[in-house]
């Protein structure tokens, strides 16, 4: 069986940044790479830390312009998703921080 790797998360992120891959594969693939087990990857407590805060958004990430409307506030926006996965990716040296 193939082993995840923390590669295939930074993979994802640098993807999500570039653009090459859309909000709903981003937030389906982290929950099932990350989400369901994250002690399972060897990640620092760091990276850990890093991986939480863009699964908090992505776990409540919606690109349904209807959920939006009709529940203000309960859903994070692709903005915000965006601005979560850039933040990491800083952090996580996938960009520079300039």
């Amino acid at each position: 069986m193939f082993e995840i790797t923390k590669w295939y998360l930074y993979y994802l992120i640098e993807m999500m940044t570039k653009k090459k891959i859309d909000e709903d594969f981003f937030c389906s693939e982290l929950y099932a790479k990350y989400g369901k087990d994250p002690d399972r990857l060897d990640l620092s407590t760091f990276e850990k830390n890093v991986f939480s805060e863009i699964e908090l958004v992505s776990s409540r990430f919606s690109s349904n312009e209807a959920d939006h409307k009709n529940h203000p506030g309960v859903f994070y926006t692709k903005e915000d998703l965006y601005k979560a996965v850039l933040s990491a990716a800083k952090k996580l040296g996938v960009l520079s921080n300039s």
